[in-house]
């Protein structure tokens, strides 16, 4: 109810003020002080590789949906720079993945959710590109998503086992087109509620 609350109190402001803030993901096109300094390019001493460039690639309407923009969707330019930021992030070097830490970790989480009487449900939505290679090759279903599933006994929809949403292709690897989404949402919240996992809306 707070989230709500919160939602309800701040659209009166947004509708009548210009809103500029600090943004979480500090894309280059930010306005606000840090977003600013943050374009002041120093000389590089340490001899680190250097974040690419990075923009907003998404838009967030009244209710807080968030859509990809036509531009990321069909500049193919545009969507490689958000491709660049991800090859930066995919390819730094890091710990190997910890399958089955990660697993625990989620089994305990979801476990204390149910226990209170939550209603989980497990949505793998498609990926691309060099974001699903490494998925594939680290994170691969069977022994992740498929083990989380049987793990928890929770309600799964997984975008490969529909013939509609299997052969997706996410415009910069990670997230679908606005229209895409669109059909995604729609394919699994039909299946959710012929599942019974949602009940559909009566308004």
């Amino acid at each position: 109810y707070a989230h709500r609350v919160n939602h309800w109190l701040s659209i009166p402001l947004q509708e009548n003020l210009v809103m500029m803030s600090g943004h979480e993901e500090e894309a280059d096109e930010n306005i606000d002080l840090k977003g600013l300094l943050k374009r002041v390019k120093l000389p590089e001493r340490t001899g680190k590789p250097q974040y690419p460039p990075f923009f907003e690639f998404g838009t967030i309407d009244r209710d807080r949906n968030t859509r990809m923009t036509d531009r990321t969707a069909t500049d193919t330019a545009f969507a490689n720079v958000i491709k660049n930021a991800w090859k930066f992030i995919i390819t730094s070097k890091g710990p190997p993945p910890d399958i089955e830490g990660t697993t625990q970790f989620f089994a305990a989480d979801a476990k204390k959710f149910q226990d209170r009487g939550g209603n989980l449900i497990l949505v793998r939505p498609p990926s691309s590109g060099m974001f699903k290679e490494g998925e594939l090759k680290f994170f691969p279903r069977e022994k992740l998503y498929d083990q989380l599933v049987q793990i928890t006994g929770a309600k799964s929809y997984h975008y490969e086992d529909y013939e509609e949403l299997k052969n997706m292709i996410c415009p910069e690897w990670s997230h679908l087109s606005a229209e895409d989404a669109d059909i995604f949402t729609r394919v699994i919240a039909q299946e959710m509620i012929k599942d019974n996992a949602l009940t559909k809306p009566t308004n």
